[in-house]
């Protein structure tokens, strides 16, 4: 058993080290509080949060198993309770001819889409994000359903993206008419998509896909499970090393954009990171950890004010300090100055 603590300890140690980083300083983000996730109703089981949004001055959420809900957070008290905020209603059917038999078999079969991401623009339009498809539901104003397309799998399978079963798109984010999805892992990468209407009707114009490479997965692999698109600043959140890293969304097009095959020939500069903050001293705090350590928690992040939100997806795992305590939790940190 001491051996085996050892290792964990070790192998946890080498996973959140600055040896597997960026070469970018990582600063440590500043906990303001941390809150189990409730439901008070009774009528909604088996919660996993995914992705979050700030909307209508809500704080929203998904969850992985919940295709007909967009949830709402109250984390006013000492307690994050969330609420059925909208039904999304009846789901039209999907685009499912690019994908694999075994795709296309299990989407009919389960009607299961697993959200994963969620976003909404001035219009007061929603967009949620199937990780089982990578695409993405658009939910009017007028309460109407529809898909954007299967062009975001699609172009995201022409770069190596979308290849893992059950780790397929892990974040979205919507600012005016640029969609970007974020690929999960081995490999992860991003897919960006602008409208060509401010409704974001098809045809939509995919701008590119890039993957990006990582450490070797016989420890953790390098992934993206939330994204959050400010101004011209996209942040990543990389939940297996424990940070949110900030990129440059101009640079990032136009690494895409300049020339067919641009993943092979931009600068690894424009791909890159410029900052990178570190929240590993919060989720690892035996105050706040669950038993199961062997990855990262943390599915969805937003930024509402001087407060940064994380929610992280326990798959049901009980906490260390409490083996009865198998609620989610919402991480809310201070806007660091050099946000």
């Amino acid at each position: 058993m001491l051996y085996r603590n050892f290792t964990l300890s070790l192998i946890s140690w080498l996973i959140s080290s600055p040896l597997w980083a960026d070469s970018l300083p990582v600063e440590p983000l500043s906990l303001e509080k941390a809150l189990p996730i409730e439901e008070t109703s009774g009528r909604i089981q088996d919660l996993e949060p995914s992705g979050l949004a700030v909307c209508n001055n809500q704080l929203l959420m998904v969850s992985d198993n919940h295709n007909e809900t967009i949830f709402s957070i109250d984390s006013s008290s000492e307690v994050a309770v969330i609420h059925a905020y909208i039904n999304i209603g009846d789901i039209p059917k999907p685009d499912l001819a690019p994908y694999s038999f075994g795709t296309r078999w299990w989407s009919r079969l389960s009607h299961q889409y697993d959200w994963e991401g969620i976003g909404c623009d001035s219009q007061g339009r929603y967009y949620v994000l199937s990780e089982t498809l990578a695409q993405v539901l658009v939910k009017d104003t007028d309460g109407s359903l529809r898909w954007l397309g299967s062009q975001s799998y699609t172009t995201g399978r022409s770069k190596g993206l979308f290849e893992q079963h059950n780790a397929f798109a892990e974040g979205l984010a919507v600012n005016g008419n640029t969609l970007v999805l974020a690929a999960e892992r081995q490999p992860r990468g991003l897919v960006l998509m602008e409208a060509n209407n401010p409704a974001h009707e098809p045809p939509l114009t995919v701008l590119g896909a890039h993957h990006m490479s990582g450490f070797p997965s016989l420890l953790r692999p390098k992934d993206f499970s939330g994204l959050w698109l400010e101004g011209n600043s996209l942040y990543t959140l990389e939940r297996n090393h424990f940070q949110i890293c900030r990129r440059n969304l101009s640079q990032l097009k136009a690494a895409l954009i300049k020339t067919p095959g641009a993943e092979k020939t931009s600068p690894k500069s424009k791909l890159k990171p410029d900052h990178c903050w570190s929240y590993a001293q919060v989720e690892q705090d035996p105050k706040y950890a669950y038993q199961d350590q062997r990855f990262g928690k943390a599915e969805g992040l937003a930024r509402w004010g001087q407060h940064l939100y994380l929610v992280l997806d326990n798959n049901g795992n009980a906490r260390q300090i409490n083996a009865g305590d198998q609620r989610p939790q919402l991480f809310v940190f201070k806007v660091p100055d050099n946000w």
